[in-house]
């Protein structure tokens, strides 16, 4: 790669201070800060844009995508010789392992729990995040891929055998994953202690995965009171390093102009006052359109009972023209033609 040459980070947009709210993404952001890679970060809200629908991913100076997925960007930008400073010059073979292992199980202990939250909470995905993806994304995208990308975070959340997952397995489930989580930010409170970051004064790539699933728990308001009571988000005092270093992270390498990011906005369209609409008024829509149904059903069943009783008008109708009939011959008229009933 030459000096001159630039590549392009494409990820799913930020908020609450964060460049970006996805995990992986903030990952890879993370990463090009720390290693000072020749990357421009570009911010979208478009999924479907994505190959293989996958964020982040990794452009080269022409449109065709080069890696897809943090982990082999990180792999990629690393064999063209970005590393972070510790990575570089002062890792050790021991340090290699530890750092697999703890990212190994930063992402599994923390993952799910950012998905729940993020996903599987009611009133956080009502208020919170089907707004968010809202606010920027397109027609299909506000009605159709956000619920179809809970029911998928849901099914892989809540996997079981019953057929029928009750309230009372899908708590057992959340107390499972805030659990696992809690132990992870114990172990990792430790391991850090009072360092810069986790392997001492420089930086790793291991401190950009740790960060990435550390800064949406503390900077994303999260609403679920049960979980934030037990992972002691309420009172900081508990993972007051922990704090401190994801602000330190975020302070030294994302914020000003360490980064260079620019976030895709999508142009108004004209239909979105009346989407906005819609979902404002949503429960409303849902009770007229369901009465609406009520009143058709009942309106064809009746329709149906009408035409139940048409075959007796038609008998009578036969009955009374053989009347006249019978009547014109008794007074020697020509019959009228029968009517074809």
């Amino acid at each position: 790669m030459s000096s001159v040459e630039r590549f392009q980070l494409v990820g799913w947009k930020g908020g609450w201070t964060l460049p970006s709210v996805d995990p992986e993404c903030l990952r890879a952001i993370v990463f090009v800060a720390l290693s000072k890679s020749p990357v421009d970060v570009m911010l979208n809200t478009s999924p479907w844009n994505a190959p293989e629908s996958v964020y982040p991913f990794l452009c080269g100076p022409s449109p065709k995508s080069i890696k897809s997925g943090a982990e082999n960007i990180i792999k990629y930008l690393k064999t063209q010789g970005f590393e972070c400073c510790h990575d570089s010059t002062h890792i050790t073979p021991y340090e290699e392992a530890d750092a697999y292992a703890l990212e190994s199980y930063t992402k599994s202990s923390l993952a799910a729990l950012l998905d729940y939250l993020w996903w599987a909470d009611e009133d956080f995905f009502r208020r919170v995040s089907q707004p968010w993806y809202a606010k920027d994304s397109t027609l299909f995208g506000k009605f159709v891929w956000v619920h179809y990308q809970r029911r998928r975070v849901m099914a892989r959340l809540f996997t079981t055998p019953d057929t029928q997952l009750s309230v009372d397995k899908m708590e057992i489930i959340r107390r499972k994953i805030v659990q696992k989580a809690k132990q992870c930010l114990e172990d990792l409170s430790v391991k850090l202690s009072d360092k810069t970051f986790i392997f001492g004064l420089q930086p790793s790539a291991l401190d950009a995965t740790i960060f990435s699933y550390l800064a949406p728990l503390f900077y994303i308001p999260w609403k679920n009171k049960d979980v934030r009571q037990e992972l002691f988000m309420d009172s900081l005092d508990k993972f007051k390093n922990l704090k401190s270093y994801v602000d330190r992270i975020r302070k030294r390498y994302l914020d000003g102009t360490n980064l260079s990011v620019q976030t895709v906005r999508r142009p108004v369209r004209w239909y979105d006052p009346i989407v906005n609409r819609i979902q404002k008024h949503r429960d409303t829509l849902i009770f007229i359109a369901f009465a609406g149904a009520v009143n058709l059903y009942l309106l064809r069943r009746t329709i149906g009972r009408l035409r139940f009783n048409w075959p007796a008008f038609n008998n009578h109708s036969r009955q009374r023209s053989q009347e006249y009939i019978e009547m014109a011959k008794n007074l020697g008229l020509d019959p009228p033609s029968t009517p074809n009933l």
